[in-house]
């Protein structure tokens, strides 16, 4: 079933077999294998004939946890390539992906990103007006202020937690990589990455 991004998010049933583009903004790799990406994200270019703006426009791409599971070519994918996905369309915990995925083409390499979406944390942080509708998307928060250092642990969240909470909202994680741990009062003139549900929160 061809699709685009708009639409897989918000009118397809779950479990449905689709081919979908998007451009590569993030690869997420398995913990002591940097070589065997477990995720990867995708964003609709806004050059695509489809693009109607940010809200929607970005997917996560499920590999699979183990070392093995990744599909073939999924090792070369880096960030800025033009992906075509086949796989099936799935609801994770509320987190809108692709998942048995069993082909990827590379169309196009070294495309351009589509720029973060300037946010504020309150409209993206858990229960945010934003913060479904950005999942997925690269964001970016201007002056944002380290609030908390020690946030609780949500629902499975893997020890040693490694989260900061800017601005008193919105968490930030190391999903894709471990940042220098701030103290409480330290400030960001930009803090940008991939918005992700994740353990009950929504995440940087």
């Amino acid at each position: 079933c061809p699709t685009d991004v708009y639409t897989l998010r918000t009118a397809l049933p779950p479990d449905l077999p689709v081919r979908v583009e998007g451009v590569v903004t993030a690869v997420r790799y398995a913990p002591g294998f940097p070589d065997t990406p477990t995720h990867v994200v995708i964003q609709v270019p806004v050059d695509a004939p489809e693009y109607r703006g940010p809200d929607d426009s970005g997917l996560w791409v499920f590999f699979g946890d183990a070392v093995g599971q990744c599909p073939p070519g999924c090792a070369d994918v880096r960030v800025g390539d033009h992906l075509r996905v086949h796989g099936n369309a799935n609801l994770y915990v509320g987190q809108h992906q692709i998942h048995n995925v069993r082909a990827l083409q590379r169309l196009e390499e070294d495309q351009p990103l589509p720029p973060p979406v300037r946010v504020q944390a309150f409209d993206v942080a858990t229960g945010g007006p934003r913060a479904a509708s950005l999942e997925g998307v690269t964001i970016d928060l201007v002056g944002a202020r380290v609030t908390d250092t020690q946030p609780v642990a949500g629902a499975g969240d893997p020890l040693p937690l490694n989260e900061f909470v800017v601005d008193g909202a919105l968490r930030v994680n190391d999903f894709f990589g471990l940042l220098p741990q701030p103290s409480v009062g330290s400030t960001y003139t930009h803090l940008a990455g991939v918005l992700r549900l994740g353990n009950g929160d929504t995440k940087l």
